[in-house]
């Protein structure tokens, strides 16, 4: 792939400055200085974790405590993932109707929280079609805050800086990606039950909802002095 971009190096070089200074930390300068972005770059790392928790081992969690064939677990998470890709124009959708991201974001956070506790400490009692149902509800909310979050991040960063204060925040939230599954497999090693290991995305969502409303927060301060200047 770096081979192929290469034939067109040239054009998209056009504009460049060979005399700008390089920065050492690259796109990381933007959760440096702007100290919303931090908080908004924890929340994806807390939502990504609980995402990747879900989609690694849905279908494990089917198959070895709900007793469902492969196929039929299979099935599940396609539906799965329809939702979250239907979550992600949905809560776009309503975020463009209210006006504003955070709101939904904090209700996607809270609602991930809530369906994933439920699942951890009564997944392996509950029928059948039920736990199908909080999946497809967790695939909505854990897979579908994607596209919402990032129009977030595009709003709340400085002019000219949305390529950069994205990059930032992608790096957090991938850190998510890789710790999640690997927390959830240990929780799973030590229990033995996968329902124990839905315990790791309801914490996730919880401090997510912590690390969105210290955005907030960070957000106000940040505008305060220049409402008054």
């Amino acid at each position: 792939m770096l081979l192929l971009l290469q034939v067109r190096r040239a054009l998209w070089d056009q504009a460049r400055q060979p005399t700008a200074p390089m920065r050492g930390s690259g796109s990381l300068a933007v959760l440096r200085s702007q100290p919303p972005m931090r908080w908004l770059g924890a929340a994806g790392f807390c939502l990504s974790a609980a995402q990747l928790s879900l989609l690694s081992f849905a279908v494990a969690f089917m198959v070895e405590e709900r007793l469902l064939a492969l196929v039929t677990a299979g099935v599940v998470v396609s539906v799965v993932h329809v939702a979250g890709v239907t979550g992600r124009i949905g809560w776009g959708v309503l975020a463009d109707y209210l006006g504003r991201s955070l709101p939904v974001l904090l209700g996607l956070a809270f609602t991930i929280t809530l369906v994933f506790l439920v699942l951890a400490l009564l997944g392996a009692l509950l029928p059948t079609w039920t736990v199908v149902m909080l999946l497809v509800l967790a695939g909505a909310t854990s897979v579908g805050w994607n596209g919402v979050y990032l129009a977030e991040v595009a709003r709340r960063c400085q002019p000219g800086e949305v390529g950069e204060a994205t990059a930032a925040v992608l790096v957090l939230t991938y850190m998510g990606v890789l710790v999640g599954p690997a927390l959830f497999s240990l929780i799973v090693w030590v229990t033995g039950s996968y329902a124990v290991g839905f315990l790791l995305p309801a914490a996730t969502g919880g401090l997510a909802i912590l690390s969105l409303q210290r955005y907030r927060g960070a957000g106000q301060a940040a505008e305060a002095p220049a409402t008054l200047r």
